[in-house]
């Protein structure tokens, strides 16, 4: 991996990275599989919704609704032949212009008992009678008189499967290029209406829609081809009609020379008289969806009553179907999620009668893929050559561009462009090569990181990586607290291994690394390492508000965690004899300077200053009072709280006017809460006080009374230096001035 990242292999795997990415992405875009269309299809929906198409005022498509009213009124659907017959009648009474209904006839009406199956007509004898009526015609004749009065289109159809007699011809089609034949929605054979209906009317239109994958219709087709002919759908079928055109005319693409880019190729128009519908290669059109509008309906139940307004219908096309929920025509568009199938009829009529059509032109797919490309390789090189941020923000702007001319060529020019494929490119394409850049940054951290760990505190390391302009010259002033550790007798111990320097080496390594974790894992930074001591600080250089609690805690963990090493190396020894390991630690805080300290050539993080001072001097005073760790009045106060401290002695230590109260650090939370130990401390406060006070009789009682129980606390060295102190100022007192501090001179 390290080779592979290599600088010299770098440029290879980045362009090479990119590259596949590409051309993953522009085989998936080719192939264009449903997801992919999805998302596109999603992407012209918001379009839609965003900015819908305002309904005609007066609409120029108006439907009779069988609606829930109708329903209730008229009775239940089927309805008679007869009712049917004058609906249609009124309708062209009140002077319709065209009329159409959304749904077929293919069977004869059967009315009362002649409604029964065969075998039941046949059963009870009457078989022969209805055969006699059916052949009179009855509701069908008086339907087919209606259709015959003025211009009617009725729906047919297609179906897979078995054939069917051709339809009527009302009118020719003209091939202008190839034939389409191929390229259009086809079907087996047609579902048709009864014969004596179909020859009175003045057209036939398709009812089919082709549903795309999520069942919602975005575009219609104009023709259709249902065995070997030609049929155009019902709204095509309506606007012939309105246009009086006797003749369609198909246009292919090869007609004026055309050729498609990269996709679509096949029809371009449908000329319906002196109307150029565009329609995409399929000979479909893409609709631009108004809202669905209750003005746009009229209540079959009022034009049977004569309650419809003289001017509702006049000169409009009117367009027959139904609402009601039980009669399953509801249509999902990208407005509506369910919407009356005839609305969908009428809003075709009336797009395609106004010109007002999307269109998704065969050369768009190609002009998405090489502007993707061309953009994805242009995004690619300024991330490599200008870095992340820069990439991220010329993707910024690219994408906000492919999203604003998509918008555009919408809302400007009905054209549909897809915005989802450059924006998911361009995107993948950062992504990838941003991701390489952070990998091949990160490797160069790594080295930053490898080289310096060994040497300084791992935050530290981080924050240089982060922030490498602080690897230089000088420091802040700040509150730390500091910590000063040193092995007891370590010459001693030295000695031992006179004969053995390998031995030494790992007893120091494996002394120190616990003591180092202790402080490391409590937001520690180790300063230095001096032969067996430990300087090491809290607060720097990453901030730490219990940087006094959290010193405290490390140094409880580190003789913990030495008495447990001890424990190890007493069992290996066996019963060989064993000198224990012991430390004294020396706690402070106060303000001190930290930072890059050294010159030019070599410099360390580090701290200067009095508490730095101090806490070596706490340090040194632990093996005169015999603790195992020293702390300050000031490190007390801000981390000890809680925590088993006794107060031993106020002290002037050297290099120090000002008396400094010392505290010794016994334990953690769980000892301060112990009620021998808060008895001891108070106790042992009690007789300080007699020191302090001079009463030396009471306080070597007083001290003497502690000694059974001070190894609990570590603190046997302590009441044996203060019974040498009484029993010397007994001897010789002190002078007048005295305070009750002791001036440390080593």
């Amino acid at each position: 991996m390290r080779r592979l990242l290599g600088s010299s292999s770098r440029p290879l795997l980045f362009w090479g990275t990119i590259s596949l990415v590409l051309a993953v992405a522009l085989a998936i875009r080719l192939s264009d599989p449903a997801p992919v269309t999805a998302l596109r299809l999603l992407a012209f929906d918001s379009f839609q919704r965003i900015a819908p198409v305002p309904a005609p005022p007066p609409h120029l498509v108006r439907i009779v609704d069988v609606d829930e009213r109708a329903l209730s009124k008229i009775g239940r659907w089927p309805w008679s032949r007869r009712t049917l017959a004058a609906l249609v009648e009124k309708l062209q009474g009140a002077g319709a212009a065209v009329i159409a209904f959304d749904f077929i006839f293919p069977n004869a009406e059967r009315v009362g008992p002649c409604a029964l199956p065969a075998a039941d007509l046949k059963r009870y004898g009457f078989l022969a009678g209805c055969a006699e009526l059916e052949a009179g015609g009855g509701g069908d004749q008086l339907l087919a008189k209606a259709i015959g009065g003025g211009p009617v289109v009725l729906g047919v159809v297609g179906r897979k499967g078995d054939t069917s007699a051709k339809l009527p011809e009302r009118a020719g089609f003209a091939l202008l290029g190839d034939n389409p034949a191929s390229l259009l929605p086809a079907f087996d054979a047609a579902t048709q209406n009864l014969s004596a209906l179909q020859a009175a009317a003045a057209g036939f239109g398709a009812l089919n829609w082709l549903p795309q994958i999520d069942q919602v219709v975005r575009r219609v087709p104009v023709v259709v081809k249902i065995s070997d002919q030609l049929v155009l759908s019902l709204s095509a079928e309506v606007v012939r009609l309105v246009a009086g055109a006797d003749t369609v005319a198909i246009v292919s693409a090869t007609a004026s020379g055309e050729a498609g880019i990269g996709g679509e190729t096949g029809l371009t128009q449908v000329r319906i008289g002196d109307l150029d519908v565009d329609v995409d290669g399929t000979g479909q059109v893409w609709l631009p969806f108004s809202r669905s509008t209750p003005s746009r309906y009229i209540s079959a139940a009022d034009v049977l009553a004569d309650t419809l307004d003289a001017d509702a219908v006049r000169d409009r096309i009117v367009l027959i179907g139904t609402s009601a929920a039980g009669l399953f025509d509801l249509q999902a568009t990208p407005l509506d999620a369910a919407i009356p199938g005839v609305e969908v009829h009428a809003q075709a009529i009336e797009r395609l009668l106004t010109g007002n059509t999307l269109q998704r032109p065969d050369y768009a797919a190609g002009l998405e893929v090489i502007f993707t490309a061309l953009a994805a390789l242009l995004l690619a090189a300024t991330t490599y050559f200008g870095g992340a941020r820069l990439g991220a923000v010329l993707g910024a702007v690219a994408v906000a561009a492919v999203v604003a001319v998509s918008w555009f060529a919408f809302s400007d020019g009905r054209l549909l462009l897809d915005p989802v494929f450059p924006v998911a490119t361009m995107t993948a394409v950062y992504l990838a090569g941003s991701s390489l850049l952070y990998v091949h940054a990160e490797a160069d951290r790594n080295a930053i990181r490898n080289a310096f760990d060994h040497y300084m505190a791992p935050e530290l390391v981080r924050q240089l990586i982060r922030q490498p302009e602080r690897l230089q010259l000088g420091g802040e002033t700040r509150e730390l607290t500091l910590m000063f550790s040193d092995v007891r007798g370590f010459t001693a111990v030295a000695e031992g291994f006179h004969d053995n320097p390998q031995g030494l080496t790992a007893l120091m390594n494996r002394m120190l690394t616990p003591l180092t974790r202790a402080i490391i894992e409590r937001r520690g930074t180790v300063d230095k390492y001096m032969g067996d001591a430990i300087m090491a600080f809290w607060n720097a250089p990453l901030d730490d508000a219990d940087h006094a609690r959290n010193a405290s805690e490390a140094a409880i963990d580190m003789i913990d965690r030495l008495k447990a090493l001890n424990a190890e190396r007493r069992a290996e020894a066996g019963g060989d004899v064993h000198d224990d390991l012991s430390v004294g630690v020396g706690l402070a805080t106060g303000e001190a300077m930290v930072g890059n300290m050294g010159s030019d050539l070599r410099f360390d993080y580090s701290v200067l200053g009095d508490t730095v001072n101090l806490a070596s001097r706490l340090e040194g005073l632990t093996r005169q009072y015999g603790v195992s760790i020293l702390m300050s009045d000031t490190a007390h106060r801000a981390g000890a709280t809680g925590l088993a401290a006794i107060e031993i002695d106020r002290v002037r230590v050297k290099g120090r006017e000002t008396i400094e109260p010392i505290w010794a650090l016994v334990g953690g939370a769980a000892l301060a809460e112990d009620a021998a130990f808060r008895a001891f401390a108070d106790a042992f406060g009690s007789a300080r006080e007699a020191y302090a006070a001079r009463n030396w009789p009471t306080a070597a009682a007083r001290f003497a009374k502690l000694k059974g129980q001070a190894a609990d606390y570590d603190l046997v060295g302590a009441i044996a230096l203060f019974e040498r102190r009484i029993s010397d100022f007994m001897a010789h007192p002190p002078p007048p001035d005295w305070d009750g501090a002791v001036d440390m001179t080593k």
